[in-house]
């Protein structure tokens, strides 16, 4: 009954992510403290064992912030309910041309002229361990797990 629970939980937790366009990308500096800055997920209608991906540019600072620690959280809130989930998890910068192609966006043009071959675009990988949720309508939050093992 507990697992059945967790897993009704954990797919409304997915619905509050799935629902929205952008987050609030957070990563963890060297002195400590946050830097934050709010980003379109990309919507993986595989949902890649539950991994989350993001599109940046090689350059952008959060680059050499994931490098020297790969721990990230991710904010979503719903702007219709108010409903949000904060998830954390590990970060992995992605490069390799499969993956590249698979979730090029041709909106990207503007940032990427050479397209999904351009060195400068690369991918985030962020796979979720942990998150918090709050539930607006029902005044209810909790915690959930993630159980994806793999980067």
């Amino acid at each position: 009954m507990k697992r059945e629970a967790d897993e009704d939980m954990k797919s409304r937790v997915w619905g509050i992510i799935d629902g929205c366009r952008d987050c609030v990308f957070i990563t963890l500096l060297q002195d400590g403290r946050c830097r934050a800055r709010t980003m379109n997920k990309i919507q993986d209608m595989n949902r890649s064992g539950g991994i989350m991906w993001f599109a940046t540019d090689s350059k952008s600072r959060k680059i050499s912030e994931i490098a020297a620690n790969p721990r990230v959280t991710l904010f979503f809130a719903h702007p219709e309910t108010f409903d949000h989930a904060c998830i954390s998890g590990k970060a992995q910068v992605v490069r390799d041309a499969e993956n590249r192609l698979r979730f090029w966006n041709d909106d990207w043009y503007r940032y990427w002229k050479a397209g999904p071959k351009s060195e400068e675009y690369v991918l985030i990988k962020v796979v979720p361990e942990k998150g918090e949720y709050f539930l607006n309508e029902e005044v209810m939050s909790g915690e959930i797990s993630f159980d994806i093992k793999s980067l």
